[in-house]
């Protein structure tokens, strides 16, 4: 778990003083509609026809340093049978209490930024992908 300063659709802030919890075992980004606020209104055409360039990026604000998904990054594109569809990476849920500041932040973060975690230190670090 981690801190997260703030995060930003666009230029305006959406969430501020978040929990992070970052997941390698969760798709999507994971929160409460609340806390999610105007990312998860959103609009994704399931027929993926939505230009991803269109929409405004996300970001977060960690540590004093941000980090920026574009549409591409939290746009997921699923395929089976030869069909795809599209769906806004960025999910509203029902978490307990305890977690009703937080997000968990899964695979449509991590597989725009490298993450070390470094057990001995207690701490995860992010890198640009390249």
């Amino acid at each position: 778990m981690i801190d997260v300063d703030s995060v930003k659709m666009g230029d305006k802030v959406v969430a501020s003083n978040l929990k992070g919890i970052v997941d390698t075992g969760t798709s999507l980004m994971v929160a409460s509609k609340d806390t999610l606020g105007d990312i998860a209104n959103i609009t994704v055409k399931q027929d993926c026809s939505s230009p991803t360039s269109d929409m405004p990026d996300i970001t977060f604000t960690i540590g004093g340093k941000e980090y920026t998904l574009t549409g591409d990054d939290y746009v997921v594109k699923a395929s089976a049978l030869g069909q795809t569809a599209c769906l806004n990476g960025f999910r509203p849920m029902a978490l307990p209490p305890q977690l009703s500041n937080a997000m968990i932040m899964g695979d449509v973060f991590l597989r725009k930024f490298v993450t070390s975690f470094d057990m001995d230190n207690d701490q995860v670090g992010f890198a640009l992908r390249k």
